[in-house]
């Protein structure tokens, strides 16, 4: 498949004379997404093999498959460790997740776009808020907010990148069969926006200070993170 997925991107790229560099990138991040795409069925359920092999386990047995496979995926997630996410609770949301494979440089979401998703880095870097994320971190913890509310920094990948991407909806679905959870994810994620916004003020007033107001906006991680802050 990956093979004949190449031969059909270089005969694309020679009919309509892309340029070398762009046929670089083409073929690069499609070998990318052909070896993550060897290494991912132990993070979440993507491939419809799987789902359909846990379709037919009993309850029991589909919960406890799910979560051995899913170790490295939503189960690592700190937040929902923190707010002591009943099996169950882990169980529908891996059954939800889906992966997606970026190219370096690109924006998973810019700041102000509707809150969608709430996203683990598989593998790769990412620039969020001023963080640099690598394996296991997350980020777009708004999605996990109700109402839905939109992202207040952007998320940019710096190299070839793969995101797990737990869904609002499913978020939304599993606090109505775990209320106790939600009010415990309610308040870390209060926590954790204070001290978001906090950093963002002493930053911003710094720049104040020191006459570096214009560079402190253009900084494409800072960008949006801090003023949405401070509105707030």
């Amino acid at each position: 498949k990956y093979r004949r997925m190449l031969r059909d991107l270089n005969g694309m790229m020679r009919d309509n004379a892309f340029p070398p560099d762009l046929r670089f990138r083409l073929r690069q991040y499609l070998r990318f997404r052909h070896l993550q795409s060897e290494h991912l069925s132990g993070l979440i359920m993507d491939s419809p093999e799987q789902r359909q092999v846990l379709n037919a386990l009993s309850p029991k047995l589909r919960a406890e498959a799910v979560l051995t496979m899913n170790k490295s995926g939503v189960t690592s997630v700190t937040l929902f460790k923190l707010a002591q996410c009943p099996p169950e609770a882990i169980l529908s949301l891996s059954l939800a997740a889906t992966t997606a494979v970026y190219a370096g440089h690109e924006f998973i979401y810019s700041a102000g776009d509707p809150a969608e998703s709430l996203n683990i880095c598989v593998k790769g870097l990412i620039l969020c808020k001023g963080r640099l994320l690598r394996r296991g971190g997350t980020f777009g913890e708004e999605a996990a907010m109700k109402p839905r509310t939109t992202y207040v920094g952007s998320a940019m990948t710096i190299t070839f990148t793969t995101v797990c991407h737990i869904g609002h909806q499913a978020i939304t679905t599993m606090y109505k069969k775990h209320p106790a959870t939600e009010g415990r994810i309610r308040k870390l994620l209060a926590k954790q926006f204070a001290r978001e916004g906090m950093r963002a003020y002493v930053q911003y007033v710094q720049a104040i200070r020191s006459n570096r107001v214009k560079e402190f906006r253009a900084d494409f991680f800072n960008q949006g993170f801090s003023e949405a802050m401070l509105v707030r």
